[in-house]
């Protein structure tokens, strides 16, 4: 029976020390990976929309869905620490109600995430913590409103939109050998919204003598939390 546990230890320490590497070695990685994620805005504490011509009451119920989308990124390695850009594109679609009346916005948005990870290196299973930037800009976005709601000057579909959002969370990569891990994230977005009234959530649209003709909401999510999993591939550089 010690004989049995002594080659099994044995082989652990073995298996885990082939995952060991040069601690000055420098490295570079690609990686292709899919998630589902969440859009979410949060409802605001008032609904007025100050203008020039006065100040409106409109409708917005704040949004939650889900969606799902994927991507790449390119990194460099060295030690413990990593350094990567990625482009990443999802399909994005929230509903919020008021008073019983349901509106739908979706939207195809894109990220370019410039993100910092820290992790626990020469282990089999390596969690890491993440931190960074995300650069985004959405597309193609629409609004369906209740068919029997009419509101004068008319909600219109949202307006395209790009902004800089906090990218942080924790994972775990899976070592397959010293080359090749399957990276698995839990990652929040966050871009900050003033809640006070509609001013960060609603634009205006005026004519050429200034009147308001119209209003669109903003595509701008206020948080997106991805759970994502991937495929990387590291290079040995010297």
């Amino acid at each position: 029976m010690r004989l049995t546990q002594m080659i099994i230890v044995s082989l652990m320490i073995s298996h885990a020390t082939a995952f060991a590497e040069d601690p000055n070695e420098f490295r570079a990685y690609i990686d292709g990976h899919g998630f589902v994620n969440g859009s979410f805005i949060s409802e605001p504490k008032s609904k007025t929309f100050p203008t020039d011509t006065g100040v409106y009451l409109l409708p917005y119920p704040g949004f939650g869905g889900v969606g799902g989308g994927g991507g790449m990124s390119l990194g460099i390695g060295w030690q413990a620490v990593s350094l990567d850009i990625g482009f990443d594109w999802s399909s994005d679609q929230a509903e919020g109600r008021i008073d019983g009346f349901t509106y739908t916005m979706s939207q195809t948005t894109q990220h370019i995430p410039l993100t910092l990870r820290l992790e626990v290196p020469n282990l089999m299973v390596r969690p890491s913590l993440i931190a960074g930037v995300d650069w985004v800009s959405t597309s193609n976005p629409k609004l369906e409103k209740p068919s029997n709601y009419v509101i004068n000057p008319p909600l219109l579909d949202p307006k395209e939109d790009s902004y800089t959002a906090w990218r942080f969370g924790f994972g775990f990569d899976f070592m397959i050998n010293d080359r090749l891990r399957v990276p698995f994230r839990l990652i929040a977005i966050y871009a900050p919204i003033d809640r006070s009234d509609l001013t960060d959530y609603i634009k205006e649209e005026t004519g050429p003598t200034g009147l308001t003709t119209g209003f669109k909401y903003r595509s701008k999510w206020e948080w997106q939390p991805q759970v994502t999993l991937g495929l990387t591939y590291d290079f040995h550089l010297f």
